[in-house]
């Protein structure tokens, strides 16, 4: 199973805090199981391929998911006291 998720940030800011605070928590991966991760300006392109069942993709997906949205609301909220 693949997915292509495809989020758009705020700012080019917001986007590199959110990839740096995340990738680290993408390795190492079991077998079967790839994630790749890029910035493209503000938005984060997530590429996710399993090989391990719908319930191990699907479980993949929510943690990488739940991840993004903690990076986003300390991005924000960095951002916000910044200003």
């Amino acid at each position: 199973m693949r997915a292509e998720i495809r989020l758009y940030l705020r700012s080019e800011e917001d986007a590199e805090v959110v990839l740096s605070s995340i990738d680290p928590d993408n390795t190492p991966l079991p077998d079967g199981l790839l994630i790749k991760t890029q910035r493209e300006e503000r938005e984060l392109v997530f590429l996710v391929d399993c090989d391990r069942g719908m319930s191990s993709f699907m479980a993949t997906i929510e943690d990488l998911m739940s991840a993004v949205d903690v990076s986003v609301r300390m991005a924000e909220t960095v951002t916000n006291k910044t200003r």
